[in-house]
């Protein structure tokens, strides 16, 4: 029973071993900084990563740079040709994951080498663009509130004068209307009063009969 254990206890660590040397095999390859340096003859680019793998290839846009002076996990040396010319590049790593395995990981960077020449002027301001089409035509808006009152107005101007009225009843003629109107007024009241005893006469009468 010990030795099953045992044998179970270290096939489960060679596993975890195994797995934990694959994760880090590939994980992808990342470039940090780069640095041109001279040394003892031609200049050589230094590049420090982080994961960078086996040794397989290193370019300079489409230069290849073969001389490797150093290869390992964070740091790569390569010698650069004496021709090259200052500008900027890509510099591209190539890696292997494990020896005689066809599986590659990759890093990027782009790089200047070579002196960095004088900023340049600014340049000529563009021309105006045409004008876009009309947009569509917004929501109608909600009432606005009512406003304050306003002030009292200024008293206008003096209105002009108006036309002569027409002539009144002369003093004479007013005199003979009223006294018509007395006597019209009397008639009236007469008729009235012979009325009212007719109507008294005739219900007298007819109690007399009944």
């Amino acid at each position: 029973m010990k030795n099953l254990i045992l044998i179970l206890t270290l096939s489960l660590i060679v596993t975890f071993s195994a797995n934990a040397e694959r994760d880090l095999q590939f994980r992808p390859s990342k470039i940090l900084a780069v640095k041109v340096v001279n040394v003892n003859g031609p200049e050589s680019l230094r590049i420090y990563g982080k994961d960078l793998g086996l040794a397989s290839k290193v370019t300079l846009g489409n230069i290849r740079l073969n001389e490797i002076v150093e290869w390992n996990n964070d740091f790569i040396e390569v010698k650069l040709p004496n021709n090259i010319i200052p500008a900027t590049y890509l510099l591209k790593v190539e890696s292997k994951i494990k020896e005689n395995r066809f599986e590659r990981k990759w890093a990027n960077m782009a790089i200047t080498v070579g002196a960095v020449g004088p900023r340049g002027p600014q340049g000529y301001t563009g021309a105006t663009g045409q004008t876009g089409p009309q947009g569509v035509q917004g929501l109608k808006g909600e009432t606005g509130a009512r406003g304050p009152k306003g002030e009292k107005g200024a008293r206008g101007p003096k209105g002009s004068k108006g036309e002569m009225g027409a002539s009144g009843v002369a003093p004479s003629e007013l005199a003979s209307i009223l006294s018509r109107l007395d006597a019209l007024e009397a008639s009236s009241k007469k008729d009235e009063e012979t009325a009212i005893e007719t109507v008294e006469t005739e219900t007298e009468r007819e109690t007399t009969v009944q």
